[in-house]
């Protein structure tokens, strides 16, 4: 019996969010998510707190510590829930890294860096984009680009795409 040759294939999902891509000498550190009752999710700008913990951004004047890294290696349940790192649960932030972030408009590359410092209603803090939403984002064009494009779909509208970042040149960061 033969089969007809396959003609067509299906699109490639870009990744999930916090996945790294590979870069040599990535920066990658250990921290605390020190929300006290929220997860933080995975492939997200998270702000400095104290030293070796992690929040979720709240604003213009926070210290960005990076990108939560997905590790396969956490504990559903007791270190991962459906949301992200669970509170006092121990994550990694990529500093100087390449992996899939979570967008939440359409980005393609060449496109500017943003990530949301200031989150309202279904608004995700953490989250990239490539344009200003009034004064609520850091632009990140000077530390991070665009390797991989990606689309967004839902509501709220979410996606992935490749990003590119070193965070060891923050001080040049400043909100829009």
């Amino acid at each position: 019996m033969s089969s007809a040759p396959q003609t067509a294939v299906g699109t490639r999902a870009n990744g999930i969010p916090g996945q790294t891509s590979g870069i040599s000498d990535p920066i990658i550190e250990p921290a605390v998510n020190g929300e006290a009752s929220t997860s933080i999710p995975f492939g997200i700008m998270v702000q400095q707190s104290l030293e070796g913990e992690v929040k979720l951004l709240t604003g213009g004047t926070n210290k960005m510590a990076g990108v939560v890294v997905h590790d396969n290696d956490l504990n559903r349940g007791t270190q991962v829930d459906d949301n992200g790192v669970m509170p006092d649960a121990m994550c990694s932030i990529g500093r100087k890294w390449r992996g899939y972030v979570l967008i939440e408009v359409a980005i393609a590359v060449g496109d500017a860096v943003r990530t949301r410092h200031t989150a309202v209603g279904s608004e995700q803090a953490g989250a990239f984009r490539n344009t200003a939403d009034t004064t609520d984002c850091f632009n990140l064009s000077s530390v991070a680009s665009w390797r991989e494009g990606g689309a967004v779909s839902g509501s709220p509208s979410r996606g992935v795409a490749l990003l590119e970042i070193d965070m060891t040149n923050a001080a040049l960061i400043a909100s829009d």
